[in-house]
């Protein structure tokens, strides 16, 4: 009689010795059986013999039993984590101690479009040519997974990769390290692509920039965190200026209100907006840290979601041109209003005192003489004036039209000279224009009204006697025209606006007119293709130059 042993292990190994014992028992049982008494002993060892084996063989069955459970709950914990892993969204590689890549989810094969299992980490990232948003390529050190492994945690990194089939995609990248026993066994690299993301806010940074107005987004403690050119322009800040806090920015552009009285916090659009109000069209004149008189109409509006404010935006249109319009018009009223009824008051006086001296035939005649004289003068200053108005309308609607053709520059200033000598001191003119000096593309009505307004401006404003000197000379393909004056000069803050239009001097030369002779003459000039320009000081005359094209 055997007993079979289940031959597992030390625990196997004394169960052995116990059924070999219990054989012997069991022999000797046998070869005694005679005598009953030695029997009796020798079944009593043999049971226990017996029974201990049982417990030992029961122990044995619940420890592999335990273990059989342990491999099936490590199973079942196996396949839950390749479910998990298999529904990651996102790509996400496993790499090894080597760098190899031990795991890649479904989401990375699709997104690189090939299996890169087995594969070193540097050859995936060479076929998916990784590189930075600038395109250069990434080196082996710059690389996620290699700073992973190496210790380093890298956390959204911005790149670009371009998978085999062409795809190109914008990605954020994370990796991180595996630890095991306090060294690097691995690294683990996921990424998400933000390309849809990275358009997203490439069409919203389009569309503020492509603002015709100035647009600026404040956070809800009124520090600037967005401005569009157009307000960076408006406003002058440096980088510096722009990141003050709300109260010190717009303590540097010194708002005001149209009537000129500075503006209460209360009152700037900003203020209103960042306390829930929305503003339109709020006129406002700011005052530029570089130095500018800007007007702006001003709207501003909360920033909200869920009825938590989030900040605040303004939009400044700026109207500093139209305030200018208004202004010329307001001007140009007055002139018309002071200017064109002055020579009309005296026309109508001499126009009575004529009447008068009819009825006195005979003792009249020098007076009647000096009133003709002063209707004739009188007469063609009106006449200037409005025909300075109406070529204004033509310049400014495109109606002007030049008839070019070949001028001799030095026989056309002879003969306006003759022409002026009527109603101009033409012999303090002094012309010095060389005779090889080559002839200019014109339009000679046209020149001659350049000419006569420089001329006259010239002869008006210096000294009876003084010479004014009209020269010409060649420089490069064009020729320089100059008429040079010894007056007063015109005074510094005048110079920058001496040729727009309505602009009537306030310093060292006064003006007379509307105001739109130098205009007009820059608008001449320019339309032959020309430059106009003037230099000038105080106490030593003036010099204006224009060039023409040489024919």
């Amino acid at each position: 009689m055997k007993v079979e042993s289940n031959g597992g292990g030390g625990a196997s190994s004394e169960l052995s010795r116990e059924q070999r014992r219990l054989e012997e028992i069991l022999a000797s049982l046998e070869s005694v059986a005679p005598d009953c008494q030695i029997a009796a002993s020798l079944i009593g060892e043999a049971a226990d013999l017996l029974e201990r084996a049982r417990q030992r063989y029961d122990r044995l069955s619940r420890a592999a039993g335990r273990e059989t459970e342990l491999a099936e709950e490590v199973a079942r914990r196996a396949e839950e984590w390749d479910v998990v892993f298999a529904s990651i969204p996102d790509p996400l590689l496993v790499l090894d101690e080597q760098g190899r890549v031990a795991q890649a989810n479904p989401a990375a094969v699709r997104a690189m479009g090939f299996d890169p299992r087995g594969m070193g980490h540097v050859e995936v990232a060479r076929r998916l040519r990784l590189r930075h948003p600038g395109g250069r390529e990434l080196s082996v050190e710059e690389l996620p997974t290699r700073r992973a492994l190496l210790g380093s945690t890298v956390v959204g990194e911005r790149l670009i990769l371009t998978a085999p089939d062409g795809r190109e995609a914008v990605v954020q990248v994370s990796a991180s390290p595996l630890r095991k026993n306090d060294r690097v066994a691995g690294a683990i690299a996921f990424w998400q692509d933000v390309t849809d993301v990275e358009r997203l806010l490439a069409e919203q940074e389009a569309t503020i920039e492509a603002i015709a107005d100035g647009l600026l987004i404040y956070d809800p403690a009124g520090r600037i965190v967005r401005m569009n050119p157009i307000a960076e322009r408006l406003l002058g800040f440096t980088g510096e200026e722009r990141a003050l806090p709300l109260r010190e920015h717009m303590a540097l552009l010194r708002p005001e209100g149209p009537d000129g009285k500075p503006m209460t916090e209360d009152d700037e659009p900003i203020s209103r907006a960042l306390r829930g109000e929305t503003v339109h069209g709020v006129v406002v004149v700011l005052h530029t840290p570089d130095g500018r008189t800007v007007w702006v109409s001003a709207s501003a509006g909360p920033i909200r979601a869920r009825d938590r404010m989030l900040g605040a935006v303004v939009t400044l249109a700026d109207i500093t041109y139209l305030h200018q319009l208004q202004e010329q018009r307001e001007d140009l009223l007055r002139t018309i209003a002071h200017d064109l009824r002055t020579p009309l008051s005296v026309i109508q006086g001499q126009a009575q005192l004529l009447q008068r001296l009819a009825g006195r035939a005979g003792d009249g005649e020098q007076a009647l003489a000096r009133s003709a004289e002063a209707i004739a003068t009188n007469a063609k200053r009106m006449n200037v004036m409005i025909q300075d108005l109406v070529d204004t309308i033509r310049f400014e609607s495109g109606q002007l039209r030049l008839e070019r053709s070949r001028v001799d520059l030095r026989s056309l200033v002879e003969r306006l000279l003759g022409t002026m000598a009527e109603a101009l001191q033409v012999d303090r003119v002094r012309v010095r224009i060389p005779g090889d000096l080559p002839p200019v593309v014109a339009d000679p009505s046209r020149l001659e009204r350049i000419l006569t307004n420089l001329l006259n401006n010239a002869l008006k404003y210096s000294p009876p006697g003084s010479e004014v000197v009209l020269s010409a000379r060649r420089r490069a393909e064009e020729v320089v025209v100059s008429v040079a004056d010894r007056g007063p000069g015109i005074s510094p803050e005048d110079l920058p606006h001496l040729f727009e239009r309505f602009y009537r001097a306030r310093g060292v030369r006064k003006s007379e007119g509307l105001g739109l002779g130098l205009y007009i003459t820059r608008m001449l000039v320019e339309a032959h293709g020309g430059k106009i320009w003037v230099k000038s000081r105080p106490g030593r005359g003036s010099t204006f130059s224009f060039t023409l094209p040489i024919a």
